[in-house]
């Protein structure tokens, strides 16, 4: 009766198995051991990335002028940054237009503070002092710029007007207005073509060296206008701080007005346009050290209107970035100056986010431009506790700063 084998792993040598053939055994199983451990981290890799989701989707929500699309410009700018670059140029025409924005803006102002200057039939009165020379002529010598910003406003809109706004938005004595583009139209890529388009390529560059001619013979009134002690003396007495707007290009008219300007990163992060709807982005990872390969943002709008169709977002998304401007805070909405930015921020909160647990994290942008974070108590940072598990946090400096700005961010559990 035979003996049954046992299975015996790994199997005992040959009885008559010699030195050179004993190493040679223990080499090929080393080998096997090796190869087999390889195929374990495969497999196991292979199951950690099917649990990790290879797209990511945010949800950017907050009030108008909360630094929505500044966020998303940093996300393209960390994550793709060749993609950020390559749309430099289309750019270019966006920041030209903040920059005339701004200066068409002073010069309206100069026009309310000294209507007698402007109006043959206007008498001056006890508080209206007429304009000295000197302003008056720089005002005539920058009147093309108001043809520069209409001929800017059709070349991003494209082929459509810029998109209508209510009266309220129209002008504002307070701020310089934004270019609106309704969501979708692309505009960045829209200019791409048309740059490279035969049919358009002639018109267009005709148009943009106008442009460009123009601005550079306009920098020095222009540079002359912004450092004019009344002008400067007219913002502060309305209490107005255009570099906090579109009105940052004014200190950099000379770089701006030059023939070769090529905008920077900076420059783009800083430029304004105001989107009216939901907005899409995807961005592809250019880094392959990242868990997801691409990022899908959802860039929603701040204004009241738009506020009702956020909800339908919520569940299918990963991240919820909520920004919340706090250098408004004694100021009203544009819509209703009958409430305070602040009060409907946490009106917003708690209708939009009640019954969605997630895990809180804030940014803090300060008035001297550093960065703070806190995801917990800390020396710098109070934090208190919102309906549902939501985090309020407010900052107070050690250094003396002033909180111009704070970040929401909710991501699920």
């Amino acid at each position: 009766m035979l003996t049954p084998r046992r299975n015996v792993w790994p199997p005992p040598p040959p009885a008559s198995e010699s030195d050179a053939e004993r190493a040679a055994r223990i080499e090929a199983e080393h080998e096997a051991k090796r190869v087999s451990n390889a195929i374990d981290e495969s497999l196991a890799l292979e199951r950690e990335q099917r649990k990790r989701p290879s797209n990511a989707k945010i949800l950017l929500l907050g009030q108008a002028e909360s630094g929505k699309s500044t966020i998303l410009k940093n996300f393209q700018l960390h994550f793709a940054p060749k993609a950020f670059q390559a749309e430099a140029e289309a750019w270019r025409p966006v920041i030209h237009l903040n920059l005339v924005r701004s200066v068409n803006f002073v010069l309206g102002l100069l026009e309310i503070r000294h209507p007698s200057t402007y109006s043959h039939d206007q008498q001056p009165t006890s508080s209206d002092s007429p304009l000295s020379g000197h302003l008056r002529r720089l005002s005539l010598s920058l009147a093309p710029l108001r043809q520069v910003e209409e001929s800017l406003s059709n070349r991003i809109a494209g082929s459509r007007p810029p998109e209508d706004i209510s009266e309220a938005d129209r002008y504002d004595p307070a701020k310089a207005s934004e270019i609106s583009l309704r969501s979708g139209s692309g505009w960045t890529a829209f200019l791409r073509f048309r740059r490279g388009s035969t049919s358009t390529d002639r018109n267009d560059k005709a148009e943009e060296m106008q442009t460009r001619r123009i601005l550079s013979a306009c920098a020095a009134d222009i540079m002359t206008l912004w450092a004019a002690p009344e002008v400067q003396q007219g913002l502060r007495d309305r209490e107005i701080t255009l570099q906090e707007q579109s009105g940052y290009f004014l200190d950099e008219v000379e770089r701006i007005c030059r023939d070769d300007y090529v905008p920077t990163s900076d420059d783009i992060l800083r430029a304004r346009v105001h989107t009216i709807g939901p907005e899409e982005h995807i961005i592809n990872m250019e880094s392959t050290t990242e868990n997801v390969r691409s990022w899908t943002i959802y860039d929603m709008g701040g204004s009241t209107s738009q506020q009702l169709i956020w909800a339908q977002f919520f569940d299918s998304v990963h991240v919820i970035i909520f920004l919340v401007p706090v250098s408004a805070f004694n100021e009203t909405l544009a819509e209703n100056h009958s409430v305070n930015h602040l009060v409907r921020v946490f009106v917003l909160l708690s209708v939009h986010v009640l019954n969605r647990p997630r895990n809180f994290y804030a940014q803090f942008t300060t008035s001297t431009g550093r960065t703070l974070a806190a995801r917990t108590m800390t020396a710098s940072c109070a934090t208190m506790t919102a309906p549902a598990g939501f985090g309020v946090v407010s900052f107070i400096s050690q250094d003396g700063d002033e909180m111009d700005q704070l970040g929401f961010i909710y991501a699920k559990q």
